[in-house]
């Protein structure tokens, strides 16, 4: 996944820290007076105690101003955190949505023509889902795509991006991987679906096309070379891996 750009800082906090430094300047401001005043300890505590109060009343002002300030921030900052999780991800499975991957992968196609970096991509599909459907109920059927999930993202990096496609048909982006990388994984995560039950119905299986991206190569010619391969490893037999020609 690419990095992330920097925040920058909010209204909230540039207005909090101004207020901040302009209450401390108050204060300095007295203490300077105060020391102009009288050399001697005793006229500087005479002069503090005689404005206890008002600074007092400043330090608590400030305290309570800052909390709620955080208190704010924090709320604006878990609301748009939930607005961005429900803009980019299905809601469903968990997995980022089509939009996400589509962002992550013009980003990737970038770094691959200015550097030439390798990058991979599978496309897999449930074998049989709609036999799932239809003989343990749609409900079932959307378990397995949340089982699914979590099952291939506990092998994937964080650099990865695992995102639903469409229906049951998933699409995995690999930064740095060649093709040899990419069907080496595919292949681990098939064995690892297959040999694995899943809850009140048993074997799954998967079907997986694997590529590498080209050079100059548009997003959607090299998914369209992913796709023919994982119709191929539907074409002949299913549970298996197909690599891009």
């Amino acid at each position: 996944m690419m990095a992330k750009k920097p925040k920058r800082i909010s209204m909230r906090i540039k207005s909090l820290l101004l207020f901040s430094g302009l209450c401390l300047t108050i204060i300095i401001i007295f203490a300077i007076e105060s020391s102009l005043v009288d050399a001697s300890d005793i006229a500087i505590v005479n002069y503090w105690q005689r404005h206890y109060i008002p600074l007092t009343a400043i330090a608590l002002f400030v305290a309570g101003y800052a909390l709620w300030e955080y208190r704010a921030h924090r709320k604006a900052e878990i609301a748009s955190k939930r607005l961005e999780k429900i803009a980019t991800t299905d809601m469903l499975t968990g997995a980022y949505n089509r939009h996400f991957l589509v962002d992550q992968v013009t980003g990737e196609i970038a770094e691959a023509r200015r550097y030439g970096q390798k990058i991979g991509l599978l496309m897999l599909d449930i074998d049989h889902f709609k036999h799932i459907n239809d003989q343990f109920g749609h409900v079932a059927g959307d378990q397995v795509l949340k089982d699914l999930v979590t099952r291939i993202q506990e092998q994937l990096r964080e650099a990865d991006t695992l995102a639903r496609w469409g229906g049951e048909e998933f699409l995995v982006l690999l930064p740095h991987c060649t093709l040899d990388d990419t069907l080496g994984l595919a292949e681990k995560l098939r064995k690892l679906i297959a040999d694995s039950a899943f809850p009140d119905m048993g074997s799954v299986q998967i079907s997986i096309g694997a590529s590498e991206y080209r050079p100059r190569e548009t997003f959607i010619e090299w998914l369209n070379r992913t796709d023919q391969a994982l119709y191929r490893a539907k074409s002949e037999g299913r549970n298996t891996v197909r690599a891009a020609d």
